[in-house]
């Protein structure tokens, strides 16, 4: 089992990184990306992205959004729908969702390794 406190963490720079985009604070926004990314990377590696499934689920959107795209090539049905209800809304959220999936289904998306 995955380190709760390495999700916990993934899911704080998450909401953190989509209040920056909020906020328009470029540096805040980009700070959390870079620690999200550094624990995106410490789950892949240790083979526990499926512990990021509840998070589809989250009460912040940005940290469902994030934990969708990263889950895309493993649990691709579960991420598509959570991605899909965030592009159906309006807001920065809204157009990454659309883009992602967009660039998903063109086998575009690059996703940070």
């Amino acid at each position: 089992m995955m380190d709760r406190q390495l999700i916990e963490e993934y899911a704080e720079f998450a909401s953190k990184h989509g209040a920056g985009i909020l906020a328009f604070d470029a540096e805040a926004t980009n700070a959390a990306q870079a620690e999200l990314v550094k624990r995106y990377r410490q789950i892949r590696n240790a083979g526990a992205l499926l512990s990021l499934v509840p998070l589809l689920d989250h009460v912040d959107p940005s940290v469902s959004a994030w934990a969708a795209t990263h889950l895309l090539e493993v649990k691709p049905t579960q991420a598509i729908q959570t991605l899909e209800r965030h592009a159906r809304g309006t807001g920065p959220l809204a157009l990454d969702a659309k883009m992602v999936l967009k660039q998903w289904n063109e086998g575009t998306l690059e996703i940070e390794r």
